[in-house]
């Protein structure tokens, strides 16, 4: 693109792209400003995509001018901001900006890229490769859906306050996705639509404390085969779904009783700590497994308790592991288990085979005794 063909707003981001400068083109009006009101916006906010990509990836006659950054905030993008396969040779930040069409980030390699506060249509950023952070967060809204699918970010992904949202399919699709810090996904967050982290490797804390999880009658929040090696948290989020944790594996788990939803798919969930709820009310929650009695989901919660010095608590969990197989087993086993669970707790409580024990050798001497 030439600079001769430039608007006087696309000059000045243009210009401030050479230092790295901030280009606000927002008139200091809260409500005005939001994007959601960009049709009533002058002309002078308006800047073409291809303005923005030129500088991104040094085409034309951007490609003798060095670049320290683009950044710009409170604008109309008109055009498809398309960087698919490119590398972006500075950072990216495009906030509380409104876009008429998708962004195309598939398959790019960028230092850091923040769309915090803008409102698009669709992102796909599969295999997106970032060295620093990716930012969806404060106000950022996406209406068709965000792909993220096998990227790797190489700092946080940020989704705090967040709006997400896809009537044809997942919210967010982050399949096998790879986030060498933490991700948040807490409090302001909001998806309508499935979260799916399938696979994903997080190299600190997925913080989902306070976030809100919409896909009834599906999975609200898919972690299937996900490995987060820090903290998983989930305190106070709303769940309207299926929390599937299958095969997941985290060093600690934080949940409390209201973040749970109706089922939850537990089979080969892997903590070594887990916090926020009573034994009771684990009991609870490991009888809301959408597929019912399972012996691993049991035991790994008794050996929690067991490396944490609460030997009762471990046994109350694998005597609930056994009552509960035996419910769900046939006649015969519901009698023998019955039987197994009076007299010595299932092998967990031999001290009440003496309780029964002593019982008989009182009810005898009271019998016998009055014959003789």
């Amino acid at each position: 693109m030439k600079v001769s063909d430039l608007t006087e707003s696309e000059r000045k981001v243009w210009q401030s792209a050479t230092t790295g400068a901030l280009v606000d083109l927002r008139v200091g009006n809260p409500e005005l400003d939001s994007p959601e009101k960009w049709t009533e916006w002058e002309s002078g906010r308006t800047i073409q995509a291809e303005v923005i990509v030129d500088l991104l990836i040094g085409d034309d006659e951007a490609a003798s001018t060095a670049v320290r950054g683009v950044r710009l905030q409170g604008a109309r993008i008109t055009g498809e901001l398309n960087l698919e396969a490119t590398t972006l040779r500075c950072p990216l930040a495009l906030l509380d900006c409104s876009f008429a069409s998708g962004i195309n980030l598939s398959e790019a390699t960028a230092v850091s890229v923040r769309l915090s506060g803008s409102h698009v249509p669709t992102l796909d950023a599969r295999q997106l490769r970032t060295h620093g952070d990716l930012r969806l967060d404060e106000g950022f809204s996406v209406s068709g859906g965000a792909e993220l699918a096998g990227a790797h970010i190489g700092g946080q992904l940020n989704c705090t306050g967040g709006q997400f949202s896809n009537a044809d399919g997942p919210a967010l699709n982050a399949d096998g996705l790879t986030v060498d810090s933490s991700m948040f996904c807490n409090e302001g967050f909001s998806a309508s639509g499935e979260v799916r982290l399938a696979a994903a490797q997080i190299g600190d804390v997925l913080d989902c404390m306070g976030g809100h999880f919409f896909n009834a009658g599906g999975s609200a929040l898919n972690l299937w085969r996900a490995t987060v090696s820090g903290l998983l948290r989930t305190e106070s989020a709303v769940l309207e779904g299926i929390l599937d944790l299958t095969a997941a594996k985290t060093s600690s788990y934080h949940d409390d009783t209201t973040s749970w939803p109706e089922y939850l798919r537990l089979d080969g969930f892997v903590y070594h700590t887990i916090e926020g709820a009573s034994v009771k009310e684990r009991l609870e929650w490991l009888l809301r497994n959408e597929s019912g009695y399972l012996p691993q989901i049991y035991e790994q919660l008794a050996a929690f308790y067991r490396r944490s010095g609460h030997d009762e608590n471990a046994r109350r969990v694998l005597i609930a592991k056994q009552r509960q197989r035996s419910a769900e087993g046939t006649l015969a086993d519901k009698i023998w288990g019955s039987l197994l669970d009076w007299t010595v707790g299932f092998g967990y409580r031999t001290w009440l085979a003496l309780v029964w024990l002593a019982g008989l050798l009182v009810l005898g001497t009271i019998l016998f005794g009055g014959i003789w």
